[in-house]
């Protein structure tokens, strides 16, 4: 007679840039030793696999994990780990209030509920970038494994890595009526086309990133030794829990 399985709790919520509902349970003691592996590891090739591991192990609908945008990987997890280990993390913030000219340096515990975090820059997302009055370009939000391996780069690696996120990120370009797309272009003349731009038409293209919808929540706390009120922002993933 085969061992019992116990039933595990489903729920369900809304990827805020698929704009698609999705059901997912909680994790089960396989998955919890998966990210305690990778957290071991303290690599962000391994984190980024543990997390897309876990999330194709509690999704319970059919989505394409591999090519989800970072918010709406960032944004899954979350909730994955609210429903699974509570919904409540604590995070340490140290005081760096000057008090008779010495830090404070006070070390505080800042509680944050998960269910608490917002979606911040949806309402003003724009995908379309204007260069000239003929040249457009379309963008797509970066994908979770490319800003994870941008984590373990070196300074030397950044330059050519900026690159690579920006042509993984076009997807098409505009020329008047003719449309570029560019899964159809070599990645050779999506370079040249980048390296020719001016530098205010690349700022253009970098503030894109910038701007994007991103995981947000503003937590005010006074400290306990030198009462400075602080307001501390969180963003990403990796700030919310350890």
């Amino acid at each position: 007679m085969p061992l019992p399985k116990i039933d595990v709790a489903v729920y369900e919520l809304e990827l805020p840039m698929l704009k698609k509902k999705v059901r997912y349970r909680s994790f089960l003691v396989k998955e919890q030793k998966i990210l305690l592996m990778a957290a071991t590891e303290e690599s962000p090739d391994a984190i980024e696999r543990a997390i897309r591991q876990v999330l194709n192990n509690c999704c319970l609908d059919e989505v394409d994990i591999e090519n989800m945008s970072l918010l709406d990987v960032e944004y899954f997890f979350l909730n994955i780990r609210a429903a699974s280990v509570g919904e409540i993390v604590e995070n340490k913030f140290r005081c760096k209030n000057v008090v008779n000219d010495e830090i404070c340096n006070n070390l505080m515990k800042v509680d944050m509920n998960l269910r608490d975090i917002t979606v911040s820059g949806l309402d003003t997302y724009n995908d379309l970038i204007k260069l000239t009055d003929r040249i457009h370009v379309k963008m797509t939000m970066p994908k979770y494994n490319l800003i994870q391996k941008a984590a373990g780069k070196g300074e030397s690696e950044a330059s050519d890595f900026i690159f690579d996120l920006l042509i993984d990120s076009i997807e098409c370009i505009y020329d008047g009526e003719q449309v570029h797309y560019a899964k159809e272009v070599s990645r050779d003349e999506l370079m040249e086309f980048l390296e020719n731009l001016s530098a205010d038409q690349f700022e253009k293209i970098q503030t894109y990133f910038t701007n994007i919808p991103k995981l947000n929540k503003i937590k005010e706390v006074d400290c306990s030794k030198c009462g400075y009120h602080h307001k501390i922002e969180f963003e990403g993933l990796e700030n919310f829990f350890e």
